[in-house]
């Protein structure tokens, strides 16, 4: 596709005329092209490990904050009261 994917709009245009009998994608598939041609990776890649790392800090912070109130509680109560493993728990 080379670099015609400068702006969305002009995007469109430039595909609907290269591929006339072909459906035009959502905006979204033209940003994911430019972030990949510019950056060579793709934009969820980082998004999604920087949720799930702060994700992952939350639920541990939760956990540890839920057994110092009660260090007695099992970790099958534990994980059914914050809806998480008994895996993840442990």
């Amino acid at each position: 596709m080379g670099d015609f994917c400068d702006d969305s709009a002009t995007a469109a245009v430039e595909y609907r005329r290269r591929f006339p009998m072909h459906r035009i994608p959502i905006v979204e598939c033209f940003k994911v092209f430019n972030t990949l041609h510019e950056c060579g990776t793709l934009p969820s890649a980082h998004v999604s490990s920087e949720w799930a790392r702060k994700q992952n800090m939350e639920e541990q912070e939760n956990i540890l904050d839920t057994v110092q109130r009660s260090p007695t509680t099992s970790t099958r109560r534990l994980s059914a009261r914050i809806c998480v493993s008994r895996t993840r728990v442990w």
